[in-house]
């Protein structure tokens, strides 16, 4: 009797941390989709003349969980997220994560995966977000192809003339990045260089 319920409960502890282990949902091949090292300073400049740099700083891989809709269970949610830092005075709170990154990687046990685009800078009243499944990316016939991406920011700050320099659309390469964007007053920026901080 005693030796039934030992082996009880050695099954109980190895069921209990299969079903708490967190196993990657995103394969090398997934996280190779950004085409970033994590340590790069991009420079735009406007058919304004205007000059702003985003520098990358790392990436971070983490875990959450979450019930969705018709499950009894929780789920495991994988982020690969690509951070950055506006250089023209904008940092977002540490605390406040959402803000931080620029791309991000998003895995279900599914395994569809959805692509995250972020960009916020209160100072130069830009508010960028959208997400898109990785398959719009990877089903375009030639990587070198520009892709136009809408911004799906709710604009908060609508009917007010400081929401027209808000970023509009973003254009994307799958083998450079973002290559540039936008502004809803017009306005054009365009990538001009790719520095490699080491």
């Amino acid at each position: 009797m005693y030796l039934k319920k030992e082996i009880f409960l050695i099954a109980l502890i190895i069921l209990t941390a299969s079903s708490c282990r967190r196993v990657s949902q995103l394969s090398q091949e997934d996280r190779l989709f950004i085409p970033y090292s994590g340590n790069e300073k991009l420079i735009f400049v406007s058919n304004h003349g205007g000059k702003d740099t985003i520098s990358l700083s790392g990436f971070e891989n983490y875990f959450s969980t979450e019930k969705p809709k018709g499950l009894s269970r929780n789920v495991n949610i994988e982020h690969y997220n690509l951070m950055y830092i506006f250089d023209s005075g904008y940092k977002p709170l540490e605390e406040d994560a959402s803000k931080t990154y620029f791309i991000g990687l998003t895995a279900r046990e599914t395994k569809e995966i959805i692509v995250s685009f972020n960009l916020q800078n209160p100072n130069r009243q830009y508010f960028f977000w959208n997400s898109l499944n990785i398959d719009t990316f990877r089903n375009n016939k030639n990587p070198e192809d520009t892709i136009t991406i809408e911004n799906k920011h709710k604009n908060e700050t609508e009917g007010n003339t400081s929401s027209q320099s808000n970023i509009k659309k973003m254009f994307w390469i799958n083998t450079k990045g973002a290559v540039g964007f936008t502004l809803s007053n017009g306005e054009v920026w365009k990538l001009q260089e790719v520095q490699n901080d080491k």
